[in-house]
């Protein structure tokens, strides 16, 4: 199961740098830099209780002009998270939108805070 959550995280990975580096051109004088951390865990399932996994990619995109001045900023999280019964069958994912994608429905503001898009964003 952890091999099979790393695969769709690689490949959710791959298409997120994919999408930023097609933003639009900048003139040649910027530099481009491009980072993903990735991080999984999971919990085994009993009897009586389901197990999880969880994926998580962060990719960040940084554009700075010739004196190191950043001109730009991109960064967003995929959560990939996936419950399964005691006898390995995988249960309903709930969401595979990053968490930038996910705007209002992360949840942030429920609790008083900032969601996570727009603090991404700031």
């Amino acid at each position: 199961m952890k091999k099979f959550l790393c695969i769709v995280l690689s490949i959710i990975t791959v298409a997120m740098v994919l999408v930023f580096a097609g933003c639009e051109s900048k003139p040649t004088t910027l530099k481009f830099g491009a980072g993903v951390a990735v991080s999984a865990s999971a919990k085994d399932a009993t009897a009586d209780k389901d197990g999880s996994g969880e994926v998580d990619s962060t990719v960040a995109v940084i554009t700075v002009d010739a004196n190191g001045k950043v001109v730009d900023c991109k960064i967003d999280v995929a959560q990939i998270k996936v419950a399964f019964t005691a006898d390995g069958k995988a249960l309903d994912t709930t969401d595979f939108r990053t968490n930038g994608e996910k705007g209002n429905d992360y949840g942030m503001s429920k609790t008083g805070k900032v969601e996570w898009d727009a603090q991404a964003d700031a």
